[in-house]
Parts: C-alpha cells; structure tokens; sequence
C-alpha cells in the first residue's frame, strides 16, 4: 500500500466517487461504522474523493451517518426514490408510490392480513403496529411515528412501502397483482428474510441515482466505485466501473457481480476491498 504523500498525488487530478451501501455492507452488525472502516474513509475524502450514502434507509436517518463521517454530498435514500443534497440549497429529486394504489393494493389484501406493514413520507413514518426493532431503522430524525390503519391514516403519497406477511406463499402473487393495477410498480423481497415485500418502481432504483449524482458531482464512470450486498443494489453495482458485492452479501450478487470482497461486513470488507483497489491502480 502507498503511504499518504503517494495516495494525495495520485488522487490530486484523478478523484473517485464511491458509493457505499449501509446495512450489510458499510455497517457492521451491531449498526455502527468500524473505527476502521471511520478513519480510512475520512482518509480517502481528504484526498479529493467523494463518498457517497446510498441507501434503503430515509435521508434523515441516513444523515446521522454522513454527519459521522463529515461528507459533503448528496445522499441517496429509499433505493433511489429521493436524492438530497445536505448542507446545499439544491432541490432534492424525488420519487413516491402513489397513494391510491397503495390502498387498492392494502384494500384488496386486506391490511390486517398482514403481519406488520411500514411505510414513510417527509413527516411521518407509519406502522400497522408496533415494531421497536424498526423503529430505529425506519422512524430516526424528527419524523412522526403514527401507529394504526394505513387505508385512514396515510393522506399523501410514500417514499417507501414495506409489507411483512407470515409465509412466502403469496410473494409472486401480490407481486402480480400490484403490476396489473400499475404497470411501473413491483414488490421485491428481501433476501434474508423473504417475507417481507418491498415495493419498487421501474427505473426507480440506485443505480440511476448514483447516475445522476455523478452527474452532479462531475465524476467520469470509470472512477465509480460501488459496494452492497442486497439485491436492490444490483442497479448501482452494474452502473459503477469498479462493482463489488459484499461477501455476506446474496447469492444474486454473487451471481452477478465478478468481484466479492474477502470479508464480511463484520470483518471491515469495505476497507480492505478499497485499499487493495487502489494499491493495484496507483502503482
């Protein structure tokens, strides 16, 4: 590995974008940035390059992590459905689920079928009931927490549709049904635990908004480089020049994806992938 005065000069005139996913990736399991992982990405922005959050998570709970490690550029939220620009008077890009067809689709499953279901806007965050392990995850910032019926309570347009079932009996079915009333949308389950769908749209995703953040911040394609591990970052793995896919992460990626990082997110994957990357392109 080149020492610092070596890597400055080499980024000087070359600086790359990288954009990291969190959970699963980024973030160890217990939710936190390694010290490790802190330090050497704090190292690689002072050099030039641009780190960017991409993100399941909104943008107020991912801000708490770009304040930790003191970036200064756009986040990337909900998969792709809103870009923001902390710290700029840029209008922030936005993508929502139409109300109307979130309730003919929770209308015709009926919502209380449904083990739990989440759901977000600016200002709130919504559950059908309580779920403290979520909380967290979903409700950071200063958002309201409103717990209840969604087919009363949500009165605009969401960034984020997530519906938990108790088995993966219907998975293609609901898939099915929600692309007949909207031909844009679909439901994606998670890989880990399958039973909960979340709802996407076509070109909707984080790829096409690494795109455009790259884009914004003038960085050419082939110094993009991208880390995740779930199937909703196939998009930005396959967009970005330099793509790798977490080892802990799905086998789609693995599937995909040529480059799997020799360790886990546990283990600092992140770091050690970038370090030897970057060994191997200033040398």
């Amino acid at each position: 590995m080149k020492n610092s005065d070596e890597l400055k000069d080499y980024f000087k005139d070359n600086p790359y974008l990288i954009a990291l996913d969190l959970d699963g990736t980024l973030l160890n399991k217990e939710g936190k940035i390694s010290s490790k992982s802190k330090e050497y990405i704090k190292e690689l922005q002072s050099y030039g390059n641009k780190i960017v959050l991409s993100s399941g998570r909104s943008d107020t709970n991912l801000l708490f992590f770009h304040k930790q490690l003191n970036l200064n550029t756009p986040l990337i939220s909900y998969n792709g459905a809103k870009i923001s620009f902390p710290k700029t008077r840029k209008k922030d890009i936005a993508y929502t689920f139409d109300e109307k067809i979130i309730k003919e689709f929770l209308s015709h499953y009926q919502e209380t079928s449904f083990i739990n279901i989440f759901g977000e806007d600016d200002s709130n965050a919504f559950f059908l009931k309580e779920y403290k392990l979520f909380e967290d995850f979903f409700a950071s910032g200063n958002k309201t927490i409103i717990y209840g019926s969604f087919l009363e309570n949500v009165k605009n347009n969401l960034f984020s549709l997530i519906v938990q079932s108790s088995d993966t009996s219907n998975n293609d079915e609901m898939d099915k049904f929600l692309n007949s009333i909207h031909k844009d949308y679909h439901l994606r389950f998670w890989y880990d635990f399958p039973v909960f769908g979340e709802f996407y749209q076509d070109g909707v995703n984080k790829g096409n908004s690494l795109k455009k953040v790259a884009s914004y911040l003038k960085i050419k394609k082939e110094n993009i480089i991208a880390f995740g591990d779930g199937n909703n970052d196939l998009e930005m793995l396959k967009f970005s020049h330099y793509p790798f896919a977490m080892k802990n992460g799905s086998s789609l990626l693995h599937k995909e994806i040529k480059k799997v990082t020799k360790y886990t997110n546990d283990e600092d994957g992140v770091v050690y992938s970038l370090q030897e990357l970057f060994s191997s392109l200033s040398s």
